[in-house]
């Protein structure tokens, strides 16, 4: 198949056959004028909304997963620069990785007209990467292309790749976007090597991934000071240390904020480079800053979910709820598994009073990501707030099975038992709080909060209302409880 690019071929899936040990891919050779090629300008745009599915590691080596993993994030972080294309985002099509999912049920799942898919092959210094662009309405070939190339061709064959992909879906490139396209990162590949390990530590969103993902982009830095993707990295790492709560020491925002400007001091048209500031931005609650680091963003990557999802935070805040709706929706549409996107839109139907859509968008959130420990804890906000206590507290509970020692869920379950005046499991609760902190009494915010509420809830309305904690992500739904305790003012 490989060696007949004159030739259209419909991919029927795996096969087991008599005497093979392995699966064998077996295909259906389709005549010419039925091919899947597309025959007009028009055909081409609805295949133009791709989804780009994980590589698979054909390498003997399982730890080579992460350069796999590399290549397909390359390939659709290219991809995505091109304005005239759709491209779903990382966190959905990573859900398909290692499934063997046929193409045409992805593009169902995802609205998708096309659906790249392929392998990689790392020994040594060679490298064997096969691609091939699928009609996702009926599994026929559009492109496919092999190449078995020095690891130093390794940016090269990411440009033929992206470039290849254009010309069979007819897309127009601007000379803006050949010159993306054309851009390596990087001279260096063994800097590369070690960002791509860097990336893919991070995605395990995990402490101990972040500090190992953290040494990893700092190595490559020491090849390559001027690498402005590494800098990038290192900037969204630092701030996750206090947006996960996993050490709220200021020092890490400041680290942020200095490898984000490195990384745009580097390069001005990163687009990763504007995103880490705005980021930063965002947890300063800079809020002007924030929307014109992310409209940077979408002017140099259109299909970047993240961005119009903090587009929505900085409407929620400011009030403007329709358009915070409206944001959240459009990253939902390029990313359908986005964690966070679903969450911030029913916290903002919420804060509408749309209470309805709130418990609708959440229920359905938790069906399709049911170990994401924030969906149950806003179930358990939003339950809350309605003064359903006893699902609030099922929803808080679920969600420390899923992360023990989650703060947020413990301050939901806290802050419920004072509403129900079960206070003695509330003192339990704050307890824990305490015993999982390093810091002193006095110093861990979300203890203070949390006692303090305690005490409003048993009646001792003296002295301030206790002090909303900082960095609460994003912190509002808990605010009704806050509210009902302390009327004359809101969380901030």
């Amino acid at each position: 198949v490989r060696n007949h690019k004159d030739l259209f071929f419909r991919d029927l899936g795996e096969r087991q056959l008599r005497n093979i040990k392995e699966p064998v891919k077996i295909y259906d050779l389709i005549p010419g004028e039925e091919a899947g090629e597309p025959k007009s300008v028009e055909a081409a745009s609805g295949l133009r909304a791709i989804a780009v599915l994980p590589f698979q590691n054909m390498s003997s080596d399982p730890d080579n997963e992460y350069f796999s993993d590399g290549m397909t994030e390359e390939i659709l972080t290219r991809l995505s620069k091109i304005r005239e294309l759709k491209v779903t985002s990382r966190s959905t099509v990573f859900r398909y990785k290692g499934k063997g999912i046929d193409p045409r049920d992805v593009g169902r799942e995802l609205g998708v007209g096309s659906v790249l898919e392929g392998s990689v092959r790392k020994l040594g210094n060679r490298v064997r990467i096969t691609a091939q662009l699928i009609n996702a309405a009926d599994g026929f070939h559009l492109w496919s292309e092999g190449y078995d190339r020095n690891l130093d061709d390794l940016f090269t064959i990411q440009d033929e790749v992206s470039e290849s992909i254009a010309q069979a879906l007819r897309v127009n490139l601007t000379e803006a976007e050949k010159a993306k396209l054309s851009t390596n990162p990087t001279q260096s590949i063994e800097a590369y090597d070690y960002y791509s390990r860097g990336r893919h530590l991070f995605y395990q969103y995990t402490r101990g991934g972040h500090r190992s993902a953290i040494e990893m982009y700092l190595k490559a830095l020491e090849l390559d000071p001027n690498y402005a993707l590494a800098h990038a990295g290192l900037a969204v790492c630092y701030a996750y240390f206090i947006v996960r709560g996993w050490d709220e020491n200021p020092i890490w925002l400041g680290k942020a904020e200095e490898a984000a400007l490195k990384a745009l001091g580097i390069d001005q048209r990163l687009p990763e480079a504007h995103f880490a500031l705005g980021y930063v931005y965002e947890m300063k609650e800079e809020w002007d800053k924030e929307e014109g680091a992310m409209r940077r963003v979408l002017l140099l990557d259109p299909n970047h979910a993240h961005a119009h999802d903090s587009l929505g935070d900085v409407c929620y805040h400011r009030d403007q709820l329709e358009e915070a709706i409206a944001e959240y929706q459009t990253a939902l549409r390029l990313d359908p598994f986005h964690p966070r996107a679903p969450i911030q839109l029913a916290a903002t139907y919420e804060k509408a009073g749309q209470y309805r859509a709130a418990i609708a968008q959440l229920e359905r959130t938790s069906e399709i990501l049911p170990d994401f420990d924030w969906t149950w804890i806003y179930l358990g906000d939003l339950h809350h707030s309605m003064g359903n206590y006893d699902q609030a507290l099922q929803a808080y509970q679920r969600a420390l099975t899923i992360d023990t020692g989650g703060i947020d869920a413990k301050v939901g379950l806290g802050l419920t038992y004072a509403a129900m005046r079960q206070f003695e499991e509330g003192e339990q609760i704050a307890n824990k709080l305490i015993a999982a902190s390093s810091k002193p009494r006095e110093e861990n915010a979300d203890y203070m909060f949390l006692v303090g509420m305690l005490r409003r809830a048993r009646g001792d309305l003296s002295g301030k209302c206790p002090v909303w904690p900082a960095q609460k992500v994003p912190s509002d739904l808990h605010g009704s409880a806050w509210r009902d305790l302390c009327p004359h003012g809101g969380p901030g």
